[in-house]
């Protein structure tokens, strides 16, 4: 019997320990319902997990965190409780290599770039009930494809490493976090090589050229492609343009030449320039 009365009165208790937030009592201290309206997407992102977070636009401490599929988080059943603010949000989709330290996303030396898509806003006004979050997701990557055109009578003995000085993002404001990024490309077939690179902050990223020749007397470093110097010779073409596009190099030996193709979604564009 005991028992059964104990009951009742850890119930009452827990009632009494919650905030009131009926319509009929002071709502000065309920939370704030925050809403999420994707307002962009791709047809293949909607089963994406997006990892977000929510801050306080003044002090900067954390009012909420959590991970959700897209299309949940913009439907009308999702809605997250915080303390009412002016708030800053931010998220990303698409993490895999990477790590999340407080609100800096980065990679491993060694790793490639993640395909991250990216959204921030700042100062939403949450100090009412309720609260719509714009989500205008960013692509924060491209997608580098390397390509030689060689002699296929003879060996292939070129390996490639891609360099830079950016190896992140920051969670809450988009911008790329400076530090070592460095990372071997996959190469699916003979002569080619593919992998991902983050957001620039400057022009440092460069295309290393080895050689790997039969004897080790032949192996060494060949060159460097100043890949963010000629980038920069691209009219349109910015590390700071919303969308990174994706970039393919294509290497000729034969004529001591390469080529630079930028796909910016609509039409395509050849540049050469002498090694």
């Amino acid at each position: 019997m005991e028992n059964k009365r104990f009951i009742p009165v850890l119930a009452l208790c827990a009632v009494l320990l919650c905030p009131s937030c009926s319509v009929h009592e002071d709502r000065r201290d309920c939370p704030a319902s925050l809403r999420f309206e994707v307002r962009n997407t791709k047809a293949f992102l909607p089963s994406r997990s997006v990892s977000f977070e929510v801050r306080s636009s003044g002090s900067g401490d954390r009012l909420g965190r959590d991970s959700q599929l897209l299309e949940v988080l913009g439907s009308d059943d999702y809605r997250m409780a915080v303390k009412k603010d002016l708030v800053d949000v931010g998220g990303i989709t698409g993490g895999a290599h990477g790590k999340l330290s407080s609100t800096r996303y980065t990679y491993p030396v060694g790793s490639p770039s993640d395909t991250i898509y990216h959204f921030h806003v700042h100062g939403i006004d949450a100090t009412g009930e309720e609260a719509t979050v714009p989500v205008m997701l960013t692509k924060e990557f491209c997608r580098l494809n390397v390509l030689f055109k060689y002699d296929e009578n003879e060996d292939f003995i070129y390996e490639i490493r891609v360099r830079g000085n950016t190896c992140g993002l920051d969670l809450m404001t988009g911008e790329p976090i400076e530090g070592a990024f460095s990372t071997i490309p996959y190469s699916p077939s003979k002569g080619a090589f593919t992998t991902v690179v983050p957001r620039q902050r400057d022009d440092s990223m460069i295309i290393e050229i080895w050689a790997n020749g039969k004897n080790p007397s032949e192996n060494g470093h060949l060159e460097d492609i100043e890949l963010s110097k000629y980038l920069g010779y691209i009219p349109g073409f910015s590390w700071g343009m919303a969308d990174l596009p994706d970039i393919t190099v294509r290497i000729d030996y034969v004529r001591a030449s390469f080529e630079i193709w930028i796909e910016d979604w609509q039409v395509g564009r050849i540049f050469n320039y002498i090694i």
